[in-house]
């Protein structure tokens, strides 16, 4: 079975060490890891695109990517969960988005 673009992406370079090796737990690393893998692969990015983004766009990226997550029916533990690592993200780079703002959405 071949392998999905998703799982073949590299994540390299500053911007994901800087988020990477602010994880302790091995399974944080990889969970965030991936789903920091999809979120990347969804807009057809790269990290270093997506960090030089001005803030506003950033936050309409983000918000119509976790409304895309629940118009699949995914769980809100799981929707949380991308939101944190994608939200852990930009914080370790120096981001900072309204998170109050993007979760009423």
């Amino acid at each position: 079975m071949p392998r999905s673009r998703v799982s073949t992406l590299k994540l390299e370079g500053r911007p994901y060490d800087n988020f990477i090796n602010s994880l302790k737990a091995k399974h944080t690393k990889i969970a965030y890891a991936k789903l920091l893998r999809k979120y990347v692969t969804h807009y057809k990015t790269t990290l270093e695109e997506l960090i030089s983004k001005p803030v506003s766009e950033t936050e309409t990226m983000l918000i119509d990517y976790l409304v895309m997550l629940k118009k699949n029916d995914l769980s809100h533990s799981f929707i949380n969960v991308n939101f944190c690592a994608i939200k852990h993200f930009y914080f370790m780079n120096s981001i900072r988005i309204n998170k109050e703002m993007i979760t009423k959405k």
